[in-house]
């Protein structure tokens, strides 16, 4: 190129010969040095031939630049090159393409124009169709839709099949809500494409048929499109069903739903494939009226889930409208094999047993399965009161079955809506069974408790009575074992009430009250129960002996008095004439009686009240009542912290700690170990409610012992009617509830035949 007379000349072969390799860069070099001869020469002014030269090398530059990613000088280049010569067709063409790229819309326009206005008859009609097409994109881009619509709509006047404007059309018109003309530009272009693409604008139509124009038929001819193209998609044969069902065309869907499920990729995926098992029953049972279809389909959907709980409520409600009983027998044995025995489906399984002890009692009129069925049930929900009472009621009905049916409505008897029904029904068994106790208590339930007598329980209460007189005296005592098993409620058992005994024997020093604060003198106002005569301490004799403790000192100022005015060696009217029996929380723990308590005449009455007290002052029970709710809570939670000490205390730190100490003075190694073994077993399962709810369960463990100490109902509820005020915790309500359900209860029973005051009638032979 040094020693060449003309650069130009040298350097426009270089340039053919780097173009055609691609060599870009070699090119752009070669460029510059013809567009930068050829712009000195001193005639490109006034030479048309030399200005249209470097207007083509300029636009070659320009083509190069772009290429390299070089824009601003590609921009340069053609912008030179369009000065020179706007009417140039390539530079036309390239300036057009980089100004839209830059973005340079009203340039774009221009350009794109200008090819229009000078080059139309030079053009094909391809290239005309292109260039409409580029005007309706600058104009959408800049949100001129109209004239975007305007433009593409000359492109496909020329060449109705141009891809590129038909996809343009069809979004401008999907953007500005033109549904309709969307779906006739989206039908063109389905009929221009092949492949995948044809299958994704034959999804796209169905969709807008469907969804924008409410066209189900138009929607099934795109869809139907797309199966022919991909027969094995499953979301088109969705779609499909679906706008089958919608067009009334069942049979069609339910042999496009059976074909779904027969690929084996649905059949990899159960949770899918069961909602299509589902709505091919859906289809046989609403639309096709085929029973048998729909059971089948509905198993199907079954047997990929058993937890797919609309499909055996569709089944269930299936069969049962139309009463296939043996069907609907069949199905609910076929789910419960189908469910495995753990914690998480107990619900479900139980649900299913009921339902088919339903099934039997009441539509296939089989007793003997029904009580199959229950009894399953029974021993599954425990305290599902109506449950048990229809377990009772079948087993009733059964000869064999009468201790079952016994032991079901005692546990129905604490949440029935019928107390009557249960409390005669159990009378009704233990005659029966010759269990005259347990009907005489029955009968009592209905006869002074619910006000309920028939004349069944009159006949029991007439006939009985001599023989309940003649068993009114307890032959033999409580131990420990009846205590914990039957005579404390059930919810002042177990590891909490082992936690307050222990506190109490090891530490109930810490919380006694003096004698003096009871206005009491030890020696003076103590009462020598077993040489005493009066009849309300001949009855305390009874009971202590029966409840085993005989050892609780008696202390009545009242009765000291009294006798002393009898023997006329004083004349001051006796203390305490309003005092019934009170309990006295010294060390160890006593009683006092006073005037209201010698006042009392009835024998029962007077039982019930000794049971009662006697019964708060067992160790279980006696810190319940001696300490206020809120310094329970604390000395429990301090003892916990003794005997755990990760437990986290909940309850008023420093009172909880001033306990822990205290305790921490007296409790010696081996209550201490005792101490963490009942935590232990106590603190999985503790609640914050615990120790409230455990004082209430102690004032109705009073209540028990009152009434076994009693042993008639109508008095107990005399004296319970009255026990209202800040003593009690518990209201009158909830005791009358709980007087009833010990008195029906195999507890009361057991405790009245081991202190032998059960009624008992001797047959003759």
């Amino acid at each position: 190129l040094r020693h060449v007379p003309d650069l130009v000349d040298a350097a426009r072969p270089l340039v053919d010969v780097y173009t055609g390799r691609q060599d870009w860069e070699r090119a752009e070099a070669m460029l510059d040095i013809v567009v930068r001869e050829l712009s000195g020469h001193a005639a490109v002014q006034h030479d048309g031939a030399l200005a249209r030269e470097l207007c083509q090398q300029l636009y070659r530059r320009g083509y190069v630049c772009d290429k390299l990613g070089n824009r601003e000088k590609a921009f340069e280049s053609f912008e030179q090159a369009y000065q020179l010569d706007a009417t140039h067709l390539p530079t036309l063409e390239g300036f057009g393409h980089l100004l839209v790229q830059m973005g340079r819309f009203e340039q774009a326009l221009k350009v794109l124009q200008s090819i229009l206005i000078h080059h139309r008859d030079d053009l094909t009609d391809m290239e005309v169709v292109e260039v409409y097409w580029q005007l309706g994109d600058i104009h959408g881009r800049m949100g001129q839709q109209d004239r975007a619509d305007n433009h593409y709509l000359k492109a496909l006047d020329l060449d109705p099949g141009h891809e590129p404007s038909l996809r343009a059309r069809v979004a401008l018109l999907q953007a500005a809500g033109r549904h309709a003309e969307a779906a006739e530009a989206l039908q063109r272009l389905l009929e221009v494409l092949d492949g995948e693409e044809r299958f994704k604008v034959a999804l796209e139509l169905g969709r807008v048929a469907r969804e924008r124009l409410n066209d189900p038929y138009r929607a099934i001819d795109a869809y139907q499109s797309a199966h022919k193209l991909e027969p094995d998609s499953l979301d088109v044969m969705d779609a499909l069903y679906v706008l089958y069902r919608e067009t009334k065309q069942p049979q069609k869907a339910a042999e496009l739903l059976e074909r779904m499920l027969a690929e084996p990729t649905l059949t990899a995926e159960p949770q899918k494939a069961k909602r299509v098992w589902f709505a091919l029953g859906e289809i046989a049972r609403d639309d096709l009226s085929d029973l048998a279809r729909a059971v089948a389909a509905f198993n199907a959907a079954l047997d990929l889930d058993f937890r797919f709980v609309d499909a055996f409520s569709a089944l269930e409600s299936l069969l049962g409208n139309a009463g296939k009983w043996k069907e609907l027998e069949e199905s609910y044995t076929r789910m419960l094999q189908r469910l495995p025995k753990s914690d998480d489906t107990h619900g479900a399984r139980m649900s299913l047993w009921r339902a088919l002890g339903d099934l039997y009692r009441q539509a296939l009129k089989h007793p003997e399965g029904a009580l199959m069925a229950y009894k399953v049930v029974a021993a599954g929900l425990p305290d599902d009161t109506a449950v048990q009472e229809t377990y009772a009621e079948l087993a009733a009905a059964a000869p064999g079955n009468e201790e079952e049916a016994t032991r079901a409505y005692r546990r129905a008897i604490g949440g029935t809506q019928t107390p009557g029904k249960v409390a005669n029904a159990l009378m009704v068994l233990a005659a029966s069974r010759k269990d005259y106790d347990s009907a005489w208590l029955a009968a009592q339930v209905s006869s002074a408790l619910l006000g309920d007598a028939g004349d069944g329980e009159r006949e029991i209460l007439a006939k009985l009575a001599p023989y309940a007189k003649k068993r009114e005296a307890a032959q033999g005592q409580l131990t420990d074992r009846l205590w914990h098993e039957h005579l404390l409620h059930p919810h002042a058992r177990g590891p909490l009430a082992e936690i307050l005994a222990l506190l109490y024997t090891q530490a109930g020093q810490l919380y006694a009250v003096p004698f003096d604060r009871y206005a009491v003198n030890p020696k003076k106002h103590r009462i020598d129960v077993a040489g005493a005569q009066e009849y309300q301490l001949h009855h305390h004799r009874s009971v202590a002996r029966m409840f085993a403790m005989e050892a609780v000192e008696l202390y009545s100022p009242f009765l000291v008095a009294t006798r002393e005015r009898l023997a006329k060696r004083s004349a001051e009217p006796a203390p305490e004439p309003m005092v019934n029996v009170e309990l006295l929380h010294t060390h160890p723990v006593s009683l006092k009686v006073g005037g209201k308590f010698f006042g009392e005449a009835g024998q029962k009455e007077v039982q019930y009240l000794l049971g009662r007290a006697l019964a708060l002052l067992r160790p279980e029970l006696v810190l319940s009542q001696r300490l206020a709710p809120e310094r329970l809570e604390a000395v429990v939670q301090a003892a916990l912290s003794l005997a755990a000490p990760g437990y986290r205390i909940t309850a008023n730190p420093q009172a909880v700690e001033a306990e822990r100490q205290a305790l921490g003075r007296v409790l010696t190694e081996p209550a201490r170990a005792a101490l963490s073994r009942a935590a232990r077993a106590y603190l999985p399962r503790a609640s914050p409610a615990d120790v409230r709810g455990y004082a209430e369960a102690a004032e109705l463990s009073a209540l028990r012992a009152g009434v076994l100490a009693a042993g008639e109902l109508e008095p107990v509820k005399r004296m319970v009617q009255g026990e209202t005020g800040v003593a009690f915790r518990v209201q009158v309500k909830t005791k009358l509830r709980e007087l009833m359900v010990f008195a029906l209860s195999e507890d009361l029973r057991a405790l009245r035949d081991a202190v032998g005051t059960s009624v008992e009638v001797q047959l003759r032979r």
